[in-house]
């Protein structure tokens, strides 16, 4: 089936069973394991390469240690693919991700994209990402986001809602704390909407920005925090309209992928999403969700689904293009497929004097290492130095 020995999944932080990691790390483990593949995940600063192996670098930066370990990985025979769902490496990307927050990333995309034309290949989620990772590396593939197998079996079993009571629950899914400018595309049509349809509640869960005005709506305006992902899946029982709105003409928001149009379709609840090029490619609007493409229709779109039965035979084609095309057994094909192609492709950095690479690569990873463990014992005593304030 594979020429080589285990695939390994890394990612730049902790795996955990939550956001992207979960998406590009766990459910890739799940899907390539339910086809034979003998799969693993490491910790990046403790992995020292093995020779004949596959390895999935997940959002890690380009550091002298990670640039070191790909070229020792590549020595002993092995492939390294380098994996991100978000538009971390290009200009206009970091650009936007500096304007809502997160300014890290400017100074490390550089970094990112000479990882990006160091490694085998590059796994992507969206077709957008995808165009932009080729200008670097040509062996770039597209992998979209899909179903956990969890997810899909909860969601596969579950009847669509009657939708018996009277109350019509409009949800904003924020999933993090950098959605504000979203929210804000979408915030005067749903002030509009509360106001002309007294049967409208909007739901909001997860960290958002929201304005005063919502609160004089009362019941009809309920909030939830942030919730595991286990407990996430349970709100697509509560609300009967998915709002997924993106700033569309910022580049970063193009390349964000459908994922929430999957995970409420799973449950046959129809969504209206901002028209970027993921959603466009899934979404037939008007069959199996709609798409904006100005601000200004937001309050349309939302008082069409007003109506039940809009509601119904929208959120049905939705469960039925979801059910059909991102279930795990198809991402699992898809994955299966990318490692066939990836291992029959032109190899790099073969020829290196794996002794001379190897020391290398173990100098960079003790120093890799000590910087860590310096900025934990810093973070432990800046801790203990504002407990200290506070008594």
């Amino acid at each position: 089936m594979n020429e080589f020995g285990s695939i390994v999944v890394i990612s730049r932080g902790p795996i955990v069973p939550y956001g992207t990691t979960q998406l590009r790390c766990v459910q890739p483990m799940e899907y390539l394991k339910s086809k034979g593949f003998q799969v693993r995940s490491e910790d990046l600063h403790h992995f020292t390469p093995r020779p004949n192996e596959i390895i999935l670098l997940h959002r890690t930066l380009g550091s002298k240690h990670v640039l070191n370990l790909v070229k020792y990985a590549q020595a002993l025979g092995s492939l390294v693919v380098y994996d991100t769902d978000d538009l971390i490496f290009t200009q206009k990307g970091v650009q936007y991700l500096s304007k809502i927050g997160l300014k890290k990333y400017s100074k490390e995309r550089l970094s990112i994209e000479k990882l990006i034309i160091e490694c085998d290949a590059v796994s992507v989620s969206t077709s957008t990402i995808e165009s932009a990772s080729k200008a670097l590396n040509s062996n770039t593939y597209l992998v979209k986001n899909a179903l956990s197998y969890s997810f899909h079996e909860k969601a596969k079993h579950k009847a669509l809602k009657s939708r018996l009571n009277d109350k019509v629950v409009i949800g904003y899914l924020s999933g993090s704390n950098t959605h504000n400018a979203d929210f804000q595309v979408i915030e005067p049509a749903l002030l509009k909407i509360l106001e002309e349809f007294p049967d409208a509640v909007f739901l909001s869960v997860g960290p958002v920005s929201i304005s005063e005005e919502f609160k004089k709506f009362s019941s009809r305006f309920q909030q939830k925090p942030f919730l595991p992902y286990d407990e996430f899946q349970d709100i697509f029982n509560l609300i009967d309209i998915n709002l997924v709105p993106l700033e569309i003409n910022e580049d970063f928001c193009q390349a964000k992928s459908e994922l929430k149009f999957i995970e409420a379709g799973a449950y046959g609840v129809p969504s209206i999403c901002s028209a970027t090029v993921p959603h466009k490619e899934v979404i037939t609007h008007g069959v199996n969700g709609y798409l904006v493409y100005d601000d200004s229709e937001w309050y349309e779109e939302i008082s069409k689904l007003m109506d039940k039965n809009n509601r119904v035979s929208l959120g049905e084609q939705a469960k039925l293009t979801v059910l059909t095309h991102y279930s795990p057994k198809v991402r699992s094909n898809d994955w299966e497929e990318l490692i066939k192609k990836i291992s029959g492709g032109q190899r790099k950095n073969s020829f290196i004097n794996t002794n001379l690479i190897s020391l290398r690569f173990q100098f960079y990873k003790f120093f890799a290492r000590a910087y860590i463990i310096v900025k934990s014992i810093e973070r432990v005593i800046r801790n203990g130095i504002k407990g200290k304030k506070k008594l």
